[in-house]
């Protein structure tokens, strides 16, 4: 008698898009990756601002961005005005990813842990779900 594995179809159902920004701290463990609607300037602009309050003692704190035309200090200063978003933007510094390079291992294990633990094989319906 011969064995036949069981054969699945997968049918791809979009229920729209969202942003996730992957930001992990590997040497405090920390993760805030967090869905938004869109990755537009104004929710960078609040995505550093969210790691700024977690880490209020750290007088710099060192983060990797890729290169998208709203990973800049006019995301900050157009969110939050200019004395406020400039002051927030010189407790970061930025080291940027090769132009073609990867993000390697932080962002893309990220990914993958979201992916496997709340994901799986389904699509998950809503941003408030995903959230």
């Amino acid at each position: 008698m011969w064995c036949v594995p069981e054969l699945r179809d997968y049918e791809y159902v979009r229920r729209g898009t969202a942003n996730i920004f992957c930001i992990v701290a590997p040497k405090t463990g920390r993760h805030l990756t967090h869905a938004t609607v869109n990755r537009k300037a104004r929710r960078f602009a609040a995505a550093m601002k969210r790691i700024s309050d977690v880490y209020l003692e750290a007088k710099r704190i060192h983060i990797i961005l890729d290169n998208l035309n709203t990973h800049r200090l006019k995301s900050l200063t157009d969110a939050y005005g200019e004395a406020e978003g400039r002051r927030l933007w010189r407790r970061f510094v930025i080291h940027h990813t090769p132009k073609h390079g990867s993000w390697l291992n932080p962002a893309e294990i990220e990914v993958s842990l979201w992916s496997r633990e709340c994901m799986g094989r389904d699509r998950i319906a809503t941003l408030c779900e995903l959230k």
